[in-house]
């Protein structure tokens, strides 16, 4: 019985490092900046659109720092952060990020499951409402960086070297994922990318490709929200009237996306 409880802990440890690390930083950053919007320095406009970024960017930053510290040792063992993968996987990977995104996109639109959430837009918008650079920093390069180490790296490999079978190992990792989004929306897709992610890093067999899907999936998201900001676009509009057209572009992404999916692991297959 203390072998399961001590598995188990090993195994939800650092998620909940993860999102007690996040809990602590924005409850320490919201006091000083609530007195200055309280004091009528900054308006309460400004707070919230610049919290997410304000706190996110020292939470991740922490949480890596905390988690490398415990486990450098077991991670050069293990040489986890080698560039020892198959060039041309990694190619796939970043290519089959882009009809991903899209398959997403288009189904959130084809669903209409942000009309049932509407609260979806005004966190993206407290996400991705800052400065390019801010939003790359926190949402491209260390949102993928510390995720996938902790989601994939940690959770999945742990539950794969203590004999779990593999659509657990894969879905466990991936519904914590998706939970710790804490928004129905986001939830959904987190859960469905981080299956993805899961075999993408069982096939390749490096951390570095689900932290490169990760990355090129949440750029996506970045740069066509600042140019949707840039030319007044309204990426919160429906698609009434054109659901037929929008239905074969769903379906032409997602079969893209299926046939780079098996063409990655092919090519692992063909590498092992």
């Amino acid at each position: 019985m203390k072998q399961v409880i001590k598995n188990i802990w090993q195994i939800i440890a650092y998620p909940l490092l993860f999102i007690w690390i996040q809990l602590l930083v924005g409850f320490l950053i919201a006091i000083p900046i609530g007195v200055l919007v309280a004091f009528g320095s900054i308006s309460f406009d400004d707070f919230t659109q610049h919290m997410v970024s304000i706190a996110g960017i020292p939470s991740f930053a922490l949480t890596l720092l905390i988690v490398w510290f415990f486990l450098r040792k077991q991670w050069k063992a293990e040489k986890m952060w080698e560039l020892n993968f198959d060039t041309k996987s990694m190619i796939l990977v970043a290519i089959v990020s882009v009809p991903l995104y899209f398959s997403v996109s288009f189904l959130m639109t084809l669903t209409r499951i942000t009309e049932m959430f509407p609260g979806y837009y005004e966190l993206m918008d407290a996400m991705m409402g800052n400065s390019i650079w801010l939003d790359i920093l926190l949402i491209v390069i260390l949102a993928p960086l510390v995720e996938e180490v902790i989601f994939r790296g940690i959770v999945m490999k742990r539950l794969l070297d203590r004999g779990v079978r593999l659509p657990i190992a894969l879905m466990l990792p991936a519904l914590i994922f998706g939970v710790i989004h804490m928004n129905v929306v986001q939830g959904l897709y987190a859960f469905a990318l981080g299956v993805i992610l899961g075999l993408v890093y069982y096939w390749v067999k490096s951390i570095w490709a689900p932290i490169l899907m990760h990355l090129v999936f949440n750029g996506l998201g970045v740069t066509i929200s600042h140019i949707s900001a840039f030319a007044d676009l309204d990426t919160t509009s429906g698609t009434a009237g054109f659901d037929g057209t929008l239905l074969v572009l769903t379906v032409i992404s997602l079969g893209i996306a299926a046939v780079l999916m098996i063409l990655i692991k092919r090519r692992s297959h063909s590498i092992a």
